[in-house]
């Protein structure tokens, strides 16, 4: 055959010009990764955590009952008239139950009022015969 080939196993010394472009390269990632450990270091701690919801300033003093707050409050809250629900799931059953403008006419000719416990699937002729299943 013309050309052969046959794999050499080369070994080059750290200080090998070839490495040179890696060695700077990570002098200077790693130069980078120091400083803004540093500067996360000298930030002030937060002792307070303020809500930035338009209309809430409650202040809380640990990240935990801000998210509480968060999570129960300004999560799943209704587009159309701001009530705020504990559940994605009761969000969407109350938009479907009072924004959703076929809901009315559906309900007349079956089963619309689907149960508020998450998993069950039955639906009922009424919000009482709803609240009477649960």
């Amino acid at each position: 055959p013309p050309f052969t080939f046959a794999p050499r196993r080369l070994r080059l010394g750290p200080q090998h010009p070839l490495f040179e472009d890696g060695d700077v390269h990570r002098h200077l990632y790693l130069q980078g990764v120091l400083t803004s450990l540093e500067e996360v270091a000298e930030r002030p701690k937060v002792s307070e955590f303020s809500c930035h919801i338009s209309g809430c300033s409650q202040v809380f003093d640990t990240l935990e009952s801000y998210e509480h707050h968060y999570n129960t409050l300004h999560r799943n809250v209704c587009s159309f008239c701001k009530r705020s629900f504990p559940s994605g799931n009761l969000l969407d059953i109350h938009i479907l139950e009072w924004h959703d403008s076929l809901f009315q006419i559906m309900a007349e000719k079956q089963n619309m009022y689907q149960c508020l416990v998450e998993g069950c699937t039955e639906k009922f002729k009424s919000s009482k015969d709803r609240k009477d299943h649960l």
